[in-house]
């Protein structure tokens, strides 16, 4: 018997953004994500390199509502079988519309306020396989899930009051350890006394993950490509805009996600340039116009609120 996957972890995996009281304002737009993310400080520049950990986040949260695996939990992420449904109904009430239009490389779901195990979903969520099909684990290589349609985004909710609205589009592609990633997230939290809103773009972002040789269980990591982000909130003080990365020496990445060695190169738009270096303890050391300055672990993980 299938089980339809509502996916809490989605929900938890985004209210690790959070921590912003309620704004007012109109939330970011596209245009603030793709403009030249400021590299005119070290501050900046440790800002922009924790886009790193926040595009991780997206991964997950796309991850968990389209049945997709993170590429920092896994050296690998694709579509790990059609989306499991149990008689093709919610089990806690609601309605579900199922097509997969007889083929093995497409499947739309439609939400009516479906529940199961206490969340509720309503819209749009189409997966799509570009590259192979859905017929069994590790048959799809190129895999596109779409959330919501036109304005309209896929809606979780649960009954502690916690939303969260998801739309745009996320496509994988895999190739042995190697994930090139291109997406546009628009993601809106709104937890009982929060109100969040992120913007998410990676355009031709690939990242290679293979094991390390020192027994640890921690990988080694290459990354080149272009993240953009944009924020609404009222406690998060964070660059926003696009930054491109690429590898000086492989990143290590401990089994916790922290990195503990490597260097990358940041660079924007208006051709502004610098590099950050991790250390073991998780320390980042960043080198902009000729000065260096180092932060901490700390520093770095809480580079996009108020309380570093």
């Amino acid at each position: 018997m299938r089980h339809l996957l509502i996916a809490p972890l989605a929900l938890t995996t985004l209210l690790l953004f959070a921590g912003c009281s309620s704004t007012e304002d109109d939330g970011p737009s596209t245009a603030d994500a793709r403009a030249p993310a400021k590299l005119d400080s070290a501050d900046d520049v440790l800002a922009a390199s924790s886009y790193l950990d926040y595009i991780n986040r997206l991964d997950d949260a796309a991850a968990a509502f389209g049945s997709l695996r993170s590429p920092l939990a896994q050296k690998r992420m694709q579509v790990v079988k059609k989306v499991l449904v149990e008689d093709l109904s919610c089990p806690q009430g609601g309605e579900l519309d199922f097509d997969d239009q007889g083929r093995e490389d497409y499947i739309r779901l439609s939400f009516r306020n479906c529940a199961d195990d206490g969340s509720t979903l309503n819209g749009l969520l189409l997966l799509e396989c570009l590259s192979g099909d859905f017929s069994d684990d590790d048959t799809c290589f190129n895999t596109r899930a779409t959330f919501g349609s036109g304005s309209k985004a896929l809606k979780f909710a649960d009954t502690d009051g916690q939303n969260v609205d998801l739309l745009g589009s996320y496509q994988i592609q895999t190739a042995g350890n190697t994930t090139l990633t291109n997406q546009t997230l628009n993601i809106r939290v709104k937890p009982a006394f929060e109100d969040f809103e992120v913007i998410g773009i990676s355009t031709g972002l690939q990242r290679g993950l293979e094991p390390s040789n020192d027994g640890s269980g921690s990988l080694q990591a290459d990354l080149s490509g272009s993240i953009g982000l944009a924020f609404a909130g009222d406690v998060i003080n964070c660059t926003t805009g696009t930054v491109t990365f690429s590898t000086i020496d492989a990143l290590r990445v401990t089994t916790e996600g922290v990195i503990t060695d490597g260097q990358l190169r940041l660079t924007n738009a208006d051709n502004q340039i610098a590099t950050v270096s991790f250390g073991a303890s998780g320390a980042v050391t960043v080198s902009l116009n000729g000065s260096a300055e180092t932060f901490t672990r700390s520093q770095f993980e809480n580079a996009c609120s108020t309380t570093r």
